[in-house]
């Protein structure tokens, strides 16, 4: 759990751009991931 938090912090001090090349490269078509998961489908 500590690992997840210190990485959360990480990500949150980068800029917005470089967060929107990390959720094209690993979401390219930016699926709403919480589906999988099991919980709701956020609205549009």
């Amino acid at each position: 759990m500590e690992a997840v938090i210190t990485r959360e912090k990480q990500i949150k001090r980068w800029p917005r751009e470089y967060k929107y090349n990390l959720i094209e490269e690993l979401n390219p078509t930016w699926n709403d991931l919480a589906v999988g998961l099991g919980l709701p489908p956020l609205a549009p």
